[in-house]
């Protein structure tokens, strides 16, 4: 059943979801302008190919700089670029494709734009879904904000300076790791900038964002430096230090996750004590991480209630619950019948279904882990079948503000948590009395209705301590953790 979703209107009464349009904060426009200006004061000629009111092309504007600025939508009543009522991402498949522009190219030389925010719910993706997927093989996963940047870093003429704010999903998804080695192999980074959470949060849109600036070249790209920001809490702060410019230096090739099992994600913001660990084994060499029931129809086989038809319990996300949490809904009876006669009504992974385990979240920014009894069904979240004397232990370790961290800083930065996602995710070294002490933490845990402080500060202690890390580290890792869940 398809998720409902909340309809946002703006000022002059537009939706906000479908047009994906969030004004650019004036100090964030000021500095990517600034920025480009700064890599090449002769810039003559400039695209925003979503330019909303022109909040990120006025400094251009002023100095007597052509501008070309496409959107769907009039913002303005008079604009002061050349602007183009068109559909970006439609002018690059119609033309580009069409050799109508020179050599095959966006003839700028620089490209600067906050493209639209939405996914593939918007009604012009789910219209155009197999043109879209055929123009942008690259990009596997439909964000207008990821195509954008692909058709751009694709069609720019070499030596483009390109300046964005993103989502920053893009930066561990595996669905972008073509899109991240594009931009690698095509590109040199000059910033790249984490912003604060709430940066967006006056519009109301809850979107993790980032910086990045870039030149379309082949030159100079071997493990240069860059200049980064990891995110701050305060946007004071953040405006502050995109003001004196300060930022951290860092080698290319240190913040590219790059081990056996990974897609080179780019880890900004993550301690190196932390990347390190994704050397050890992953929690998928050791564990079946599985998913499990779709039923295509919730509301129809699915039940608030226990009866006779609905007697399966069926835990589907524990949301932001631990250790214990109870059955979602329950399950039509007959479910293994069903599979075999609707279409839409799969059941993956029948081996583990009944089997005492644990069961993840797959939806919101944080993570939690539960206890997953015997003789239960699960859904398409993430779900683990250890060996019984594992169950407990790695119950306590899933739900420690380590894995919090490692998931949302290095696995997945937003977006739904799959199994395979989960399947990466590092196992840290504990002895056995350590494990001994997990154990009879998660079974207290499990016990008490009412979680207990104690528990919970215990578990981490002890997980920090088995992963050696700095009290620096650990610092960095619990202020990260509580930014995640501030609410707008």
């Amino acid at each position: 059943m398809a998720r409902k979703v909340k309809k946002l209107f703006d000022d002059t009464g537009t939706e906000i979801r479908e047009l994906g349009y969030y004004s650019t904060p004036i100090e964030v426009a000021n500095f990517i302008q600034d920025r480009l200006i700064q890599i090449n004061p002769s810039i003559s000629r400039v695209l925003d190919p979503a330019v909303g009111k022109e909040e990120l092309i006025k400094k251009f504007l002023k100095r007597g700089i052509k501008v070309d600025g496409f959107d769907v939508y009039n913002h303005l009543k008079n604009y002061q670029c050349n602007f183009i009522n068109q559909n970006f991402l439609e002018y690059c498949m119609n033309n580009i494709d069409q050799n109508l522009l020179i050599k095959n190219e966006l003839d700028y030389d620089a490209i600067i734009m906050n493209p639209p925010y939405n996914c593939h719910e918007i009604n012009y993706i789910k219209d155009n879904k197999k043109r879209l997927c055929s123009y942008f093989p690259d990009t596997k996963v439909l964000n207008m904000y990821s195509m954008f940047m692909d058709v751009v870093i694709t069609h720019s003429k070499a030596e483009t300076l390109i300046g964005m704010i993103v989502s920053d999903s893009f930066m561990t998804s595996k669905m972008h790791s073509k899109l991240r080695q594009k931009i690698i192999s095509n590109c040199k980074i000059y910033n790249l900038i984490l912003c604060p959470n709430n940066l967006f949060w006056k519009q109301k849109a809850d979107v993790r964002t980032c910086i990045l600036i870039l030149k379309k070249t082949t030159k100079n790209k071997d493990n240069y430096k860059i200049d980064t920001l990891s995110r701050e809490i305060s946007l004071d702060s953040f405006y502050l230090k995109l003001k004196q410019k300060s930022f951290e230096s860092e080698v290319k090739n240190n913040f590219i996750l790059d081990f056996k099992k990974d897609n080179r994600e780019w880890l900004i913001d993550v301690p190196k004590e932390c990347i390190q660990l994704f050397k050890n084994k992953r929690l998928g060499d050791l564990f079946p991480c599985v998913t499990g029931i779709s039923t295509g129809n919730d509301s129809k086989y699915l039940s608030k209630t226990y009866s006779k038809e609905y007697c399966h319990p069926f835990y589907k996300n524990p949301g932001s619950q631990k250790f214990k949490c109870k059955p979602n809904n329950f399950l039509i009876t007959d479910y293994l019948n069903i599979d075999k006669k609707v279409k839409n009504f799969m059941v993956r992974n029948k081996q583990f279904i009944g089997k005492e385990g644990i069961t993840c979240s797959s939806m919101g920014v944080a993570f939690s882990a539960c206890y997953l009894p015997p003789n239960s069904t699960f859904g398409v979240n993430p779900n683990i079948f250890p060996d019984q004397n594992s169950i407990y232990w790695l119950l306590s370790y899933l739900n420690s503000e380590l894995v919090t961290f490692l998931i949302r800083s290095s696995l997945i930065r937003t977006n739904m948590i799959t199994s395979g996602y989960l399947a990466r995710l590092p196992i840290i070294f504990f002895e056995q009395s350590i494990k001994d002490q997990l154990t009879e933490l998660a079974k207290t845990l499990i016990k008490n209705d009412k979680k207990s402080n104690k528990e919970i500060t215990k578990i981490n202690k002890l997980v920090f301590n088995s992963a050696n890390l700095s009290n620096q580290t650990i610092d960095h890792i619990i202020a990260f953790n509580k930014n995640l869940v501030r609410k707008v």
